[in-house]
């Protein structure tokens, strides 16, 4: 029999340590917010119940990681059945996001929010407005007063910074390397 207290404890800060990589990593492979946290959920759920010493689990995130990759072939597999899942298409996306990436784009999205937060005050808001808005370079010119060329300057002049930030962080050869993700979470942004 567990120790309550202890395993409870040891399971929040499991929790609280792990979720956030796992939502990202489901998220990666079934193309859906709602689904991604069903499925983290629904492992942390049944590693709750199985009522398991979690401490005798020597590889935890591996652990968690496969059971997340299993939990989303489900949730997915069921969506299909019922028409629910219309960004998942097939299954190949799930083999092809490995743990290191997730955690290469969580550390890439980092770095791009430190580099937006470094920006400029007008060239941020239109990068944020562009990008977390969804506005078009037309809404922004007509909202700021300003004109659409100057939007479009600005947004280069983010990309550019954000870029050189990246290229900072990861140096010449990891840029390059992680370049596809850096991509990736650019256009996640949009």
């Amino acid at each position: 029999m567990r120790n309550q207290d202890s395993s409870t404890l040891l399971f929040r800060r499991i929790y609280g340590d792990h979720f956030e990589d796992l939502f990202v990593y489901a998220k990666a492979i079934l193309k859906s917010t709602d689904m991604a946290k069903d499925a983290v959920e629904e492992v942390f759920v049944n590693l709750w119940e199985s009522g398991m010493d979690l401490s005798k689990i020597k590889e935890i995130k591996a652990y968690l990681l496969v059971s997340v990759r299993n939990e989303c072939y489900k949730l997915a597999y069921k969506a299909s059945n019922f028409d629910e899942l219309s960004d998942v298409g097939n299954l190949t996306n799930i083999d092809k996001v490995t743990p290191e990436e997730v955690i290469i784009e969580k550390e890439l999205l980092a770095v791009i929010n430190q580099a937006v937060a470094a920006l400029p005050d007008q060239c941020r808001l239109v990068f944020e407005m562009s990008r977390n808005q969804q506005m078009s370079y037309r809404e922004i010119s007509v909202e700021l007063g300003i004109s659409t060329s100057v939007v479009g300057t600005q947004i280069t002049r983010a990309i550019r910074s954000i870029q050189e930030k990246v290229e900072n962080h990861f140096g010449d050869e990891g840029y390059r390397s992680h370049l596809a993700s850096f991509i990736n979470v650019l256009v996640a942004l949009v």
